[in-house]
């Protein structure tokens, strides 16, 4: 299964430091969207999250929901997994790992990619990481 679209919820947000290197792929306004059972940490410049339907039930992350361009999906997909550290055939060292997920909007449910962080950055975030309460970059 793909997609073409993206919940984003860190720098690659409207009015963050990365949004200008995804903005002219987009296909369509983004849209407010969260990811539920999941928590957000504060890993200094950008954000890293992780997914557990039994650590962080009832706790979700708030972000944008984006749809790229179908003719710009391949070159976007090399990009964002470069930037975050994510490697296909290397699941195990990849900083972070982009996952299917499902995403909720206004108007329901979207299958989505989605950014987690990988083994590393969860060894990080195990050690003492600075959880953000909100679960949203842009109030924390």
């Amino acid at each position: 299964m793909t997609t073409n679209c993206f919940f984003v919820y860190g720098t690659l947000r409207p009015g963050e430091s990365r949004w200008p290197a995804i903005y002219q792929a987009l296909a369509g306004d983004p849209k407010p969207a969260y990811l539920e059972s999941s928590a957000m940490f504060n890993m200094g410049s950008y954000p890293a999250i992780v997914v557990d339907p039994i650590m962080y039930h009832g706790c979700k992350v708030v972000g944008d929901l984006v749809e790229i361009q179908p003719d710009m999906l391949p070159s976007i997909i090399r990009y964002l997994d470069s930037i975050e550290g994510y490697n296909p055939a290397s699941r195990e060292s990849s900083l972070y790992l982009r996952n299917l997920q499902k995403v909720m909007t206004n108007n329901g449910s979207v299958s989505a990619w989605v950014y987690c962080a990988g083994a590393y950055i969860q060894r990080i975030i195990n050690g003492g990481g600075s959880r953000i309460q909100s679960g949203d970059w842009k109030r924390r």
